[in-house]
């Protein structure tokens, strides 16, 4: 051990020696912490462990030098000096020289070969930094990749749960861990587990195995397995179809987050399967009576996603509208939105949820009123844009515009839109101006305030407003000086629409102006 020990010092010795000989003269004049840098590569080789210890970390502060360009070559060669100290007889300083190499930064990386060769060091420390390391310096590449794998035999469960925690990121190159990631769901430590389903997605996408393998993680003992098992199917693939009848039966199982997990789950596999995901319908519905809100809130959404213009669980959703929870109701409301016209049994429900104490809720169902039956909608959102909360202004503001797009918004309602476009508040405001420019030409009558809004605070309002008032046209030459005066707005968006809007309605007088 002394031998070796010895013989490390005369390597970095000799390494020293041909730092000091490679750099130019101004780089060995060079000072930390108020002595010559030669100082401190000798304390780095010499016999007091003190002194070894505080030159590590003081070789790592070149990172601090204000000329980055003249020491470029000191940090690469320091580094090099550093990665060699990842060897060193004493702990503490392969840990602070793995810090130090931190530090440098990109100038700096430690050697691959050697942070690998790290990963046998007897210390546990130094492997979990090695791991780090290599996780910084370059886990795609395929020896790094390799090194991971390996490490995921080591007899320490934290240093098996770090190397799948760096094979996650590890990109398309990670995929050939799949084989040894499935393994590691077996593992008898929890902590590897877990980190081994929540790695499973992007190690093993599009992998029918690793969705095999979810599947049976779905059945751990560990309920925080369980959980993560039941979102991973979110990522994986399409695929992952053959997961829903595994999410299905989560939606019974007896801990609460576990099957809110699964109804998450539901909730995107519509993305990767919509045909398949409907088969899950009964279940979700049947989800909707269970004790547990985050359950029946999660169910609802995964059927708003599932069931697009499919009026299947409209009633259940209408049931859910009454919810004691609010979260629950938000999210029905949002369902039957979702659902769109095929949901128009519920609209007496929708508008009395108009009424909810809450309101998110209320504002959400404004939407859903709208998405449902447009022209019933309209005399309610109306009245909606005096509701006491902003947020619910803002939504039926923004909905009425929606409909206006469509032509269903006629001249008498614009007045309560211009009323909007003066509330005290910005959210709504800048959705009374959107909602303005989509109505269009019919809403002549706000000529003035839209000129008004052109000042606004919020960049979006004045964005809007610019935008309206090209769709008047002509009828908008009053608009000319404040249009031409927006063009010097601060935001180049608000510029543009202004450019654009004064085209619109004084043609090519306007395209010259814009161009100047």
């Amino acid at each position: 051990m002394r031998r070796d020990f010895l013989a490390t010092r005369t390597q970095l010795a000799a390494l020293a020696c041909f730092f000091v000989a490679s750099i130019p003269g101004w780089a060995q004049e060079v000072t930390l912490k108020g002595k010559p840098l030669n100082y401190w590569l000798e304390q780095l080789h010499g016999d007091n462990l003190a002194k070894r210890r505080e030159a590590a970390l003081a070789l790592a502060e070149f990172y601090q030098a204000t000329d980055q360009q003249k020491l470029k070559m000191a940090r690469a060669t320091a580094s090099a000096i550093l990665a060699d100290a990842l060897k060193d007889h004493d702990e503490s300083i392969r840990r602070q020289a793995a810090a130090a190499l931190t530090k440098l930064g990109k100038e700096a990386k430690p050697d691959i070969t050697t942070l690998i060769q790290k990963l046998k060091d007897p210390d546990k420390a130094a492997r979990i930094k090695a791991l780090t390391e290599l996780e910084k310096v370059s886990r795609t590449e395929p020896a790094v990749v390799k090194a991971l794998i390996e490490a995921l035999k080591d007899t320490d469960p934290s240093v098996r749960a770090r190397a799948i925690s760096a094979l996650k990121n590890a990109g398309p190159g990670g995929r050939e861990a799949a084989p040894a990631l499935i393994q590691a769901l077996k593992d008898s430590d929890n902590r590897v587990r877990l980190a081994a389903v929540s790695a499973m997605p992007s190690v093993g996408y599009g992998s029918q195995n690793a969705v095999r393998a979810l599947i049976d993680a779905c059945g751990d003992e560990d309920s925080a397995v369980r959980r993560w098992s039941a979102y991973g199917f979110r990522d994986i693939g399409p695929v992952a179809k053959e997961s829903l009848p595994a999410l299905i039966e989560l939606l019974k199982h007896q801990d609460e987050k576990v099957r809110s997990t699964a109804a998450t789950a539901l909730f995107w596999s519509h993305v990767s399967v919509p045909n398949e995901a409907k088969e899950a319908i009964p279940a979700l519905v049947e989800a909707l009576k269970d004790s547990a809100s985050e359950v029946r809130a999660q169910a609802a959404a995964a059927l708003g996603h599932i069931c697009e213009h499919d009026p299947t669980p409209v009633r259940s959703l209408i049931a859910a509208l009454q919810d004691a929870d609010e979260k629950v109701r938000n999210k029905a409301a949002w369902a039957l939105l979702s659902i769109g016209p095929p949901a128009r049994i519920a609209i007496p429900a929708l508008i009395e949820v108009l009424k909810d104490s809450k309101p998110e809720v209320r504002a959400t169902a404004a939407h859903a009123l709208g998405a449902v039956d447009k022209e019933a909608a309209i005399p309610y959102l109306l009245k909606m844009l005096k509701d006491p909360a902003p947020e619910v202004r803002a939504s039926a503001a923004s909905r009425l515009g929606w409909i206006g797009e469509e032509g269903k918004i006629t001249a008498e309602q614009v007045p309560a839109l211009i009323r909007a476009l003066r509330d005290p508040e910005s959210q709504v405001r800048q959705q009374a101006a959107t909602a303005l420019a989509q109505v269009g030409s019919i809403a002549i009558e706000a000529i003035p305030d839209l000129i008004l809004a052109l000042q606004d605070p919020n960049e979006q309002t004045r964005l809007h407003a610019a935008r309206g008032l090209g769709k008047m046209g002509p009828r908008a030459e009053k608009a000319i000086p404040a249009l031409r005066e927006a063009l010097q707005d601060a935001n180049p968006t608000v510029r543009t629409f202004a450019a654009h809007s004064l085209q619109c309605i004084e043609g090519d007088t306007a395209r010259r102006v814009g161009a100047k």
